[in-house]
């Protein structure tokens, strides 16, 4: 019998072949020691493989794969995605603010020959502003969006 100290046992023997080879030079301590399987060469040495953890856990299902590749790809895919939506919205509210500086200037020149009404005026600067904010804060978050 073979013993072998428990500290050698190390994740990265996973998927290794494990197999050592072992003269015996000075006895060991058997307190501290775990015993694995032997065998005997023709040489005379004695050779042995360790009891390794990785043949008793479950592999991992084809639907785990999949969760785990979703998982990482997905959120790479979504970022570019999701910045190219905030620049089309922005687009879009930006071009609903330019539509309607014409018909704002329009009601300032009737304003001039005294035809114009004020308060059609006021909701044309209030559209204006709202959707000129509104596409300025969507580049804003698009570009955020792409940066982190």
């Amino acid at each position: 019998m073979i013993v072998v100290d428990p500290a050698t046992h190390h994740k990265s023997f996973i998927g290794k072949n494990l197999r050592f080879i072992q003269w015996h030079t000075r006895p060991r301590e058997p307190s501290r020691l775990t015993v694995v399987r032997e065998r005997t060469r023709a040489s005379g040495a004695q050779c042995f493989q360790t009891l390794c953890y990785h043949k008793e856990v479950a592999r991992p299902s084809i639907v785990n794969q999949g969760y785990q590749f979703v998982r990482h790809t997905l959120p790479a895919v979504i970022r570019p995605i999701r910045t190219l939506w905030h620049e089309i919205i922005g687009f879009f509210f930006l071009v609903l603010a330019a539509w309607a500086i014409p018909s704002g200037i329009r009601t300032v020149r009737e304003l001039d020959r005294g035809e114009g009404s004020l308060v059609r005026l006021i909701f044309i600067v209030l559209f204006v502003t709202i959707m000129a904010g509104y596409g300025i804060s969507s580049f804003r978050r698009a570009r955020k969006i792409s940066r982190s």
